[in-house]
């Protein structure tokens, strides 16, 4: 799933997340990104979100797969975690970033956010 803008300048997003999935793309505002996307994650069900910006289009798929791995498994633990990210000790190169999170988590932020005012 990808979530993009309503801006014209993200038609050409659109169309070519269209050739590889005709129901793949969330839309909203270039303004409120967190709400954008915690829309996009009802929109879609999510559970879990891998984010990956697009000024990070070179990312790792080991390091991606990794994050995802450690969610899961603590998840199945009794130590489960709701955030995984890379960033939190600076040990990779810049533009490798990506976090996972668990849709609770977004969701908590979004209404922290909407009591004050965010949106």
């Amino acid at each position: 799933m990808v979530a993009t803008t309503c801006s014209d300048k993200d038609d050409v997003i659109v169309r070519e997340v269209g050739k590889i999935k005709n129901d793949g793309v969330f839309r909203g505002s270039e303004k409120g990104v967190l709400g954008q996307y915690y829309k996009a994650a009802q929109k879609f069900e999510a559970v879990m979100i891998v984010r990956i910006t697009s000024d990070c289009p070179l990312i790792d798929p080991v390091i991606v797969d990794t994050m995802i791995e450690i969610f899961l498994e603590r998840s199945a633990e009794n130590t489960p975690v709701n955030y995984v990210s890379k960033n939190l000790i600076k040990t990779f190169p810049r533009c490798l970033d990506a976090e996972v999170f668990s849709f609770e988590v977004l969701e908590m932020a979004f209404n922290e956010a909407a009591e004050f005012g965010a949106y």
